[in-house]
């Protein structure tokens, strides 16, 4: 005789484990010590120096400014050690923001004109990378060089002297009409409108966001990896692997946000705040894989993660 309850009870089994495989798959990396680290409900976006393990840069509400944050490491959540220093408070300058060595690359918008800038972080000085232009794309920034799109033409410096790129078979990389361009070729699939390449420490492989979730494009392989929806992606220091965020929302604001570490190919993701309450938003991990920093849309947590074989 056809049992419903026993039906039931099958389907849930089923269903757990589905859910639960790659987090289970996962347990050897977690965050733990997870501690606040602005109370200013006006803090996000936090993105690690690529040098100093300490030292992370932010922005406001609306991505309006850029600030620096210095935080003492292994500190706890009632003995931090932090300042905050303030670069710009140029409106959109914190959108897309990207670290070159001790300098910051950001895009300027003054009077609907913009223009892309380097600040550095040691003497709060500018240096103009382009003139103001009412179309100019985010910078994408690699120890390889600087490229961005102003008025249709493709821009190329040199990130030791900001100036014009003469090296020949570096590495490139542009946001172009929605295409991402890699070494002269577009890598994500036709009728697709992507954004914000980020270039992998190791400089073989790009990923990018698109409406159907986030790519990553391997260089040596020739081949686009699709790992599904998610967005705000941070590479780890050896190339393998990314974090990003993965939203939900009520159609006005997000309800809900998770942090996933993936390899670059989309394989073994792992929810690292399933068992966190905190809207965990816009992931960065530092420069010796020990710690992340995220916000929950108002302010900047620091967390300790462990990254076992992935």
């Amino acid at each position: 005789m056809f049992n419903l309850s026993v039906v039931r009870y099958r389907i849930l089994i089923v269903l757990y484990f589905f859910f639960a495989l790659p987090v289970i798959a996962g347990e050897s990396s977690y965050l733990s010590n997870i501690q606040k680290l602005t109370q200013d409900n006006n803090s996000i976006a936090p993105v690690f120096s690529p040098s100093d393990t300490t030292l992370l840069a932010f922005t406001r509400q609306k991505y309006q400014g850029i600030y620096l944050l210095h935080t003492s490491t292994g500190v706890r959540a009632l003995s931090v050690n932090k300042s905050v220093d303030k670069l710009t408070d140029n409106e959109r300058a914190g959108f897309g923001f990207a670290w070159s060595g001790s300098k910051i690359v950001a895009r300027f918008e003054t009077n609907g004109k913009k223009q892309a800038v380097s600040i550095d972080t040691i003497n709060k000085k500018y240096t103009a990378l382009s003139e103001q232009a009412v179309e100019l794309s985010l910078p994408t920034v690699h120890n390889s060089g600087i490229f961005f799109i102003q008025d249709k033409n493709e821009v190329k410096l040199d990130t030791d002297r900001m100036r014009s790129q003469s090296v020949a078979n570096r590495l490139t990389v542009f946001e172009k009409n929605g295409n991402i361009i890699v070494n002269d070729r577009s890598v994500n699939f036709p009728q697709t409108e992507c954004w914000l390449p980020t270039i992998a420490p190791d400089a073989q492989k790009v990923s990018f966001e698109c409406w159907q979730g986030i790519y990553v494009y391997d260089i040596q392989r020739n081949r686009t990896f699709h790992l599904g929806k998610g967005a705000s992606v941070s590479w780890t220091p050896n190339s393998q692997q990314l974090l990003y965020e993965i939203t939900q929302d009520n159609g006005v604001i997000i309800t809900h946000a998770d942090i996933i570490l993936v390899n670059y190919d989309g394989s073994k993701p792992i929810n690292l705040t399933a068992n966190t309450n905190i809207i965990t938003r816009r992931p960065s991990i530092n420069a010796n894989n020990q710690q992340i920093a995220f916000d929950d849309g108002e302010n900047i947590y620091l967390a300790d993660i462990t990254l076992g074989s992935h």
